[in-house]
């Protein structure tokens, strides 16, 4: 049965476009199995799948993003649909992980949660402290909002990357949880990566946050385990998540 009305526009029994996202999202993970067998049957919302599948996946497949090279050692995936929302989707596969103080930072009620796409397309939730494959694909769960997040990096090098955003203004937050929109794909540097997430209560650049873990990690003299707070403007709280990138 078409539920399509004769507008074009989506009726009551429509799953939202954010319903859409989850379930190209969670393909793999969870399924939606009411979500699934209403875009078999209405024409309009299999156009609406049709593109979030675009915006996701160039080649057509139900991959992440669209490459955009930003430097000759990272690539960044950006994705059009908007997934800067209150992530239930995310929260339908939030599994309980045990954690290490050696390698998760405390934040208090602000946590990153990190969700992982190997080169061969197995999606699955990360722990911290994980073997990843370089060019693996993660995206980022911020738990903690409202409030201003962004993710930077700190390699094995000592080569500090702003993750998500790339640049410009930290992401906004909705209260709860929120899936950050955009995705980034490992580079070729083996070793333990560090990531830093901040959440603060006012706008902040990116840069500036970049900008402070190279002064911290002169000060702990390229030891990136020993960072786990940056100075940022505003009342701020971090959390940090380790991966161990190595070839398969």
């Amino acid at each position: 049965m078409n539920h399509e009305t004769k507008q074009g526009m989506p009726t009551q029994r429509c799953p939202s476009d954010y319903a859409i996202d989850c379930h190209v999202f969670l393909s793999g993970v969870k399924d939606q199995p009411e979500v699934a067998a209403h875009l078999r049957t209405c024409v309009l919302c299999h156009r609406r799948l049709k593109i979030a599948l675009e915006t996701m996946a160039p080649s057509g497949v139900n991959d992440w993003q669209t490459p955009k090279p930003l430097s000759a050692r990272r690539r960044y995936w950006v994705t059009a649909s908007v997934l800067v929302a209150a992530a239930s989707c995310a929260l339908l596969v939030r599994p309980q992980r045990p954690q290490s103080s050696s390698e998760r930072t405390k934040g208090g009620d602000v946590h990153l949660n990190v969700i992982g796409r190997s080169p061969e397309g197995r999606v699955r939730r990360l722990l911290s402290g994980e073997a990843v494959q370089p060019s693996e694909r993660l995206r980022f769960e911020v738990v903690g909002g409202p409030g201003y997040a962004a993710v930077i990096s700190i390699d094995s090098a000592g080569v500090v990357t702003p993750f998500l955003p790339a640049a410009g203004a930290a992401a906004p937050l909705t209260a709860g949880s929120t899936l950050l929109r955009g995705a980034v794909a490992l580079d070729e540097v083996l070793g333990t990566e560090r990531m830093l997430l901040a959440v603060c209560s006012h706008a902040f650049d990116v840069a500036a946050m970049v900008h402070s873990a190279n002064v911290r990690l002169d000060a702990v003299a390229g030891q990136a385990n020993d960072i786990t707070k940056l100075t940022l403007p505003g009342d701020c709280r971090f959390d940090a998540f380790n991966l161990k990138k190595a070839n398969p």
